[in-house]
């Protein structure tokens, strides 16, 4: 009987891997139409969410590039009214922006303060070259005035050593000598300042 014992066995164990062949079969095939039913919707979700993805990146892309304009144009007015950046910030004088306020909400009024701090410096500036124009003509008047100065000296010494040459003889001569004398000194003292 051993071997109608082992007929069986193989046959069970055939039947059984024809049945599980017959499963494997069925399931193929439902997971086949499964996937077939999902598929038009898996293609579809997929396309949604590219097409998600992409609009997220473009948004992101044009908020980016919006971003770097503004601080570009923000730049150029900063340099506009000559302010410089110093490494940390871009100053005018004492009024600072730094590069984080740039595409801030704050940026205007610290252009703003910029700005005066720029009319305040400029005004600074013309005052000072204003009183350093004045000083310079100053000393232009009173190296004008010290030459008139030892002009007239000099013509009064000249006047002096030629009427003392002349002498006091009563002549027209010494008279002359005289007279331009006097009118040289009577000049000098009116150029003297008071």
């Amino acid at each position: 009987n051993l071997k109608a014992d082992l007929r069986k066995t193989v046959k069970m164990r055939t039947q059984t891997d024809e049945w599980r062949k017959s499963i494997k079969r069925v399931a193929d095939e439902v997971s086949d139409k499964i996937q077939r039913l999902f598929d038009p919707a898996e293609k579809r979700m997929a396309a949604i969410k590219k097409t998600y993805d992409d609009a997220e990146a473009e948004r992101i892309r044009i908020e980016k590039e919006a971003r770097e304009k503004l601080i570009r144009d923000r730049t150029a007015a900063v340099y506009a009214i000559g302010g410089v950046f110093n490494g940390s910030a871009y100053v005018v004088g004492d009024a600072e922006i730094y590069p984080e306020d740039l595409p801030s909400d704050g940026f205007e009024a610290k252009l703003e303060a910029m700005k005066a701090e720029r009319i305040r410096l400029d005004e600074a500036e013309r005052i000072r070259k204003a009183e350093a124009e004045r000083l310079r003509l100053e000393e232009v008047e009173r190296q004008r005035l010290a030459q008139e100065k030892a002009d007239a000296d000099a013509a009064i010494a000249d006047a002096q050593t030629a009427y003392n040459a002349l002498g006091e003889d009563g002549s027209a001569e010494t008279g002359k000598a005289k007279e331009f004398l006097d009118k040289a000194k009577e000049y000098a003292n009116d150029k003297e300042p008071e």
